[in-house]
């Protein structure tokens, strides 16, 4: 798969009703509030850090103009950060040469300071004595850096240069009876700091069963700190400490009912008060994927992991804060996608019926979400206005347009209101 990046911009400005307390119950607004002030681009972009959103975009192909379905502006290109058997690879510390990946998945993408950092499984395929399956692979978590501060066109020409480079941030020990994978990066950026969850499951090859067996899971935490950029000399941007394991701060009771944990993918959060939020995703003993937190409200020291859980059979947890001290989990279940609710950070969840329910699907039509998948989502404050901002990922007949992805930006975090989309 490709990664690509593209900006997306601010929308217009409309009148719109209020609705959606706390509860999630919806109650009538005045219909002639007052208009929100028009935002910059320059301002909106550089709030929200660029707006660069991460696609997974199956296929080949140059990268293209985007154009606003408004007539009056012209999207940013999108560009391919990480091109499969083609973007190379520095090794970590820069020793050894560089080389290219089969794959990347599992993007993520997060900012410290003036670095933009995009994140993703890189996935390399077992050649060794031992090859049972032609999927049989290790993967490490490499990365792409680039300025927040520079224009989008020159992020364009840094990235599509000869000279870009992607760089490992973590690598998998890996020989010819043992292969590990490294999976799911889960990041948050706060101040010059990027914290980053990676899940790391490993296989051994049993020479008397002649067969690969589990070798062991575990869940690292990595502390990244930006480092000045240095205009034209793309390069590892982010000094990052050695990993630790996140296994001692799991309490001993849930490390007995679910195993495999990983980083539930994408971003985390940083909520109102500093808090650093990000999801999780674990097995239970009947092999069903559930959704839980870890959180740290000392910037990095400590972590909690409450005992609240996502209901069974559920994947791809989205996390946002939805007004002070209120979590909204965003997952897509068999029977259609769903958003709960903790007011105690992730101690208990429950269905909030009726919040964000635009982004609802219905099964059997979409289990899983499938066909209409719901990408990033993310909250922003720009200009003293309230806005949510999220990909959706739709399909539209087979030979017409292959599977497009689309930006939608809304309003005041309450309803709706499509002012620009791009589809890819």
């Amino acid at each position: 798969m490709l990664l690509r990046v593209a900006a997306a911009m601010a929308p217009r400005t409309h009148n719109r009703r209020r609705v959606a307390g706390s509860s999630g119950g919806r109650r009538e607004g005045r219909e002639s509030e007052r208009q929100r002030p028009n935002m910059s681009r320059r301002v909106f972009t550089s709030a929200v850090l660029l707006l660069l959103v991460v696609m997974m975009y199956c296929g080949s192909g140059a990268a293209h103009a985007v154009e606003s379905n408004s007539g009056d502006a012209q999207l940013p290109d999108e560009v391919v950060i990480f091109m499969p058997k083609q973007t190379l690879v520095v090794p970590k510390g820069g020793k050894g040469p560089s080389t290219t990946r089969v794959s990347f998945a599992a993007p993520s993408l997060v900012r410290a300071a003036e670095v933009v950092t995009v994140l993703a499984e890189g996935w390399t395929e077992y050649t060794g004595s031992h090859k049972t399956s032609s999927e049989l692979g290790s993967s490490d978590i490499v990365a792409g850096y680039v300025s927040a501060e520079e224009p989008w066109p020159s992020i364009v020409a840094e990235v599509t240069s000869a000279g870009w480079r992607a760089h490992t941030v973590l690598s998998s020990g890996n020989g010819d009876d043992f292969l590990s994978a490294l999976r799911n990066p889960t990041s948050v950026g706060i101040d010059n700091k990027v914290f980053l969850l990676v899940g790391n499951y490993s296989i051994k090859f049993d020479t008397a069963k002649k067969a690969w067996q589990e070798a062991g899971w575990d869940i690292h935490l990595l502390v990244g700190e930006a480092t000045q950029f240095i205009s034209g000399g793309q390069s590892e941007l982010i000094e990052w400490a050695a990993p630790v394991s996140l296994l001692p701060q799991i309490p001993q009771k849930f490390k007995s009912e679910l195993k495999e944990f990983v980083g539930g993918g994408g971003s985390g959060i940083v909520t109102g008060d500093g808090t650093i939020v990000f999801p999780l995703t674990a097995k239970n003993q009947n092999g069903y994927p559930v959704h839980l937190l870890a959180y740290s409200k000392d910037k990095g020291s400590s972590w909690v992991v409450p005992k609240g859980v996502s209901p069974v059979d559920c994947l791809y947890p989205r996390i946002i804060e939805w007004d002070y001290g209120r979590l909204l989990m965003v997952i897509d279940c068999v029977d259609g996608r769903k958003v709960f609710e903790s007011h105690d950070m992730g101690e208990t969840w429950t269905e909030a019926v009726g919040t964000l329910s635009w982004l609802s699907t219905d099964a059997p039509t979409y289990p899983y979400g499938r066909d209409y998948l719901l990408g990033s989502i993310i909250t922003a404050i720009v200009e003293g206005n309230y806005l949510i901002l999220y990909t959706q990922k739709g399909r539209y007949p087979p030979g017409e347009r292959g599977v497009p992805n689309a930006f939608y930006l809304l309003g005041d975090g309450r309803q709706p209101d499509v002012s620009y989309w791009a589809a890819f």
